[in-house]
């Protein structure tokens, strides 16, 4: 179970320290909040927002 094992590890991090967004996470969110805030579909909203955070949180914790 390789991805509750990632996914724990995010979690455990994220709760325990203080995590500073990428460059590429503020980029990617501010070109993306637009087009999600526009959205009427919360799948959308929440591909193009919450996706890549956990993304950038996951590049940080396996990183570190």
């Amino acid at each position: 179970m390789l991805v509750e094992a990632v996914y724990r590890r995010i979690v455990l991090t994220a709760l325990s320290t203080a995590i500073t967004a990428s460059d590429l996470l503020t980029e990617t969110l501010n070109y993306n909040l637009a087009i999600a805030l526009g959205s009427n579909s919360e799948k959308a909203r929440s591909e193009l927002i919450i996706a890549p955070i956990l993304v950038d949180l996951r590049r940080t914790v396996l990183v570190e």
